[in-house]
């Protein structure tokens, strides 16, 4: 019976050393699934106006990490930050396992006639498998100020509307 025992101590301890930390190989993950970013469109045509515009978008089932996404403001806008548009964030998280998320593009109004305005909004995240690239959205403000009705309902007393821009 001793030796049963001393027989069984020997194999466990050499079970146990051959499966030391040291000498296990260590898993790393090298490859993620790639993963799409959907639902927001290559352009979009906005009215001049004081609102706020959410553009929604989601993801594939690939997406199971939280990832950050820059928006910034691109090349070739015409509109100003901060006067003409602004965005309610340069970044957005998404949450492990969230599938969507949303930017948020906030137009603001004026009353001057300057024609149409461009904003490109580029979206790019840090992950190897986050966005292929850049995703690239042109937004067009459609100008509609300088004329009445647009600020008609702001003028109070009497008054006439003198432009070159309502002729």
């Amino acid at each position: 019976m001793k030796i049963n025992k001393y027989i069984i101590l020997a194999c466990l301890s050499l079970f146990y050393m051959s499966c030391a930390e040291e000498d296990a190989d260590v898993s790393t993950v090298t490859k993620f699934p790639a993963f799409t970013l959907d639902g927001l469109q290559d352009k979009y045509v906005f009215d001049e106006a004081d609102t706020t515009i959410l553009l929604p978008f989601t993801f594939n089932d690939n997406q199971i990490y939280e990832i950050d996404i820059d928006v910034v403001v691109g090349s070739g806008t015409t509109a100003t930050e901060d006067e003409d548009f602004a965005l309610g964030s340069h970044s957005i998280t998404v949450p492990t396992l969230k599938k969507s998320g949303v930017i948020e593009f906030i137009l603001g109004s004026d009353i001057f006639l300057e024609g149409d305005e461009k904003v490109f909004l580029e979206l790019t995240s840090h992950l190897p498998s986050g966005l292929k690239g850049t995703k690239i959205i042109e937004i067009t403000i459609k100008n509609v100020g300088g004329c009445p009705p647009y600020v008609h309902d702001d003028f109070v007393g009497d008054y006439e509307v003198v432009s070159d821009a309502c002729a």
